[in-house]
């Protein structure tokens, strides 16, 4: 198997060989961001690594056309997952805006699977699997293309136009993913969720995230910020992470 949502630098079974103990914290950013809002985070904390993933449909476009709702997506990480469990220690997910949907479902994916599954669950930023639905009218075209435009100078970027061309079709493809998104039909896990809400994110504040309490054992954790505060890496975000 290619595995494409990892990096390909991360190698769990060489640092098991050196004999050290590894808890990974695998964080995904919404499509069209990944993995570049996490160029400010730290490469460990707290003695765990933080490992961004990257959605592979940014260097294989056709990925998108195959994977179009969130189940679907998440079944493919999940897949490569479940190929190196071997190598693993043991790992937590993070997930912010509709990514957090995604890494709930890979841990509901990999519960039915009985394969090894997250210590921890982090959902940042994103309301409850019954509420996430967008229900708004499609952008279009121009307004995907300045979102794209300003997601690229948030990160500092260089926005060339092969960068906004892959982030307005990433975009394309995780707005039409919201607007299908239907929760699973056996929601509870018993991995711990710690439901991570900004101050002012209007959609992702304290009222919003409450209903993840419905998803499994989950605890509120209530930040300051807007909904992209998590990008400068915050340190009261960062101490949630020694407890994966």
């Amino acid at each position: 198997m290619t595995h494409r949502w990892l990096p390909p630098y991360d190698d769990w079974s060489a640092r098991r060989t050196r004999g050290r103990h590894s808890t990974k914290l695998l964080c995904l950013a919404p499509a069209g961001d990944s993995p570049a809002p996490f160029a400010r985070w730290p490469s460990e904390v707290h003695g765990v690594e933080l490992c961004a993933l990257r959605f592979p449909g940014d260097e294989e476009p056709a990925w998108w056309t195959r994977h179009t709702t969130i189940a679907a997506q998440a079944v493919d990480l999940a897949a490569e997952l479940i190929d190196r469990a071997a190598d693993a220690d043991s790992f937590g997910l993070f997930g912010h805006g509709s990514a957090a949907l995604i890494v709930y479902e890979v841990a509901a994916h990999l519960a039915r699977c009985g394969t090894a599954t997250p210590n921890r669950l982090f959902v940042s930023g994103c309301p409850s699997p019954h509420l996430a639905r967008r229900r708004t009218p499609m952008p279009d075209s121009d307004e995907l293309l300045e979102r794209a435009l300003t997601a690229c100078l948030e990160w500092g970027g260089n926005p060339l136009p092969s960068l906004l061309e892959a982030t307005e079709r990433a975009m394309r493809a995780e707005a039409l993913a919201m607007r299908v998104y239907e929760p699973p039909g056996s929601p509870w896990l018993a991995t711990p969720i710690e439901a991570v809400s900004w101050n002012l994110a209007p959609s992702a504040d304290e009222a919003a995230m409450a209903g993840w309490a419905a998803y499994g054992p989950a605890a509120a954790v209530a930040l300051q910020g807007s909904q992209n505060a998590y990008m400068d890496a915050p340190d009261e975000l960062l101490k949630l992470f020694a407890h994966v």
